[in-house]
C-alpha cells in the first residue's frame, strides 16, 4: 500500500508517468485479494492517473472497476446487516 501513497504523491505534483510506474505492481497483487475497499482505492487512483495522462478510455474503465468494488462492499454490508438483524430477532424469542 506504500507504493500507492507514492503514486498519489507523484500524481499530486504532476508526475503522472511516475504515478503510473508506482501504481503498476500493487495492482497485480490486489487482483488476488478479496478486499473491496482496497480494490476501490486502487482503481480510483488508477483512474485519476489515467485522467491526468489524458487517457479517458483507461480512466473510464478504472472508474467502472472502482464502482464495482464499492457495489461489492455494499452487498457485503447489507448481508451483514441482515444477519445481525436476524440474530437480534432470534435472541428476542
Amino acid at each position: 500500500m506504500l507504493t500507492c501513497c507514492f503514486a498519489r504523491i507523484a500524481l499530486q505534483v504532476g508526475d503522472s508517468a511516475e504515478a503510473q510506474k508506482q501504481r503498476t505492481n500493487p495492482s497485480r497483487r490486489l487482483n488476488t485479494l478479496q478486499t473491496p475497499v482496497l480494490a476501490y482505492q486502487a482503481h480510483l487512483l488508477q483512474g485519476q492517473i489515467a485522467q491526468a495522462r489524458n487517457d479517458t478510455r483507461a480512466a473510464h474503465q478504472a472508474y467502472l472497476e472502482a464502482r464495482k468494488s464499492l457495489e461489492t462492499l455494499r452487498s457485503r454490508l447489507q448481508g451483514e446487516e441482515l444477519k445481525s438483524l436476524c440474530q437480534k430477532q432470534n435472541a428476542g424469542l
